[in-house]
């Protein structure tokens, strides 16, 4: 009987160490730092949002992420090889965007491991950049479904 009192604790405490992204590390320490878009910003490491308002400037707030938001960064950071990306990755697109966002720049430190990538938009189509459009993707989605980005101001105007 104490056993079977015992088994969900043993149950969550694997999955708490040896989550989707295989890496081995404890993901409720996950922390990611993206900066993209123009004046976008999260920032786990110190835990702010900061939304681009364009016209009327920015906004922040406070934020933290959930434990399932946090598997499934890692659950993406490990689908697109995440750690294993270069340090900058450049444009493969044959044209420009203008007015450019300039760089955008993702980190995701979890356990262990700590990366960094710097990419410019807008997008080609190498490996490298489908990898990072990807990884982006399922933050920005994870960032729009948060009740802090969805009660901040909403965005007036925008980049032509």
């Amino acid at each position: 009987m104490k056993f079977l009192k015992l088994l969900p604790v043993l149950i969550l405490s694997f999955l708490l160490t040896n989550c989707s992204c295989g890496c081995g590390n404890d993901i409720t320490g996950l922390q990611v730092h993206f900066k993209y878009d123009y004046k976008n910003e999260l920032n786990t490491f110190d835990n702010y949002l900061i939304k681009d308002l364009v016209l009327d400037g920015t906004a922040d707030t406070t934020i933290f992420l959930t434990s399932e938001e946090k598997e499934i960064i890692a659950a993406a950071a490990s689908e697109t090889k995440f750690f294993s990306l270069p340090d900058t990755i450049k444009s493969g697109a044959d044209f420009e965007q203008n007015p450019a966002p300039g760089p955008q720049m993702l980190r995701i430190k979890l356990g262990d491991l700590d990366k960094t990538v710097v990419w410019t938009i807008p997008y080609g189509n190498s490996p490298e950049e489908k990898r990072i459009r990807k990884m982006s993707g399922v933050i920005r989605k994870i960032i729009l479904d948060t009740p802090e980005y969805k009660n901040l101001p909403p965005v007036k105007g925008g980049y032509l």
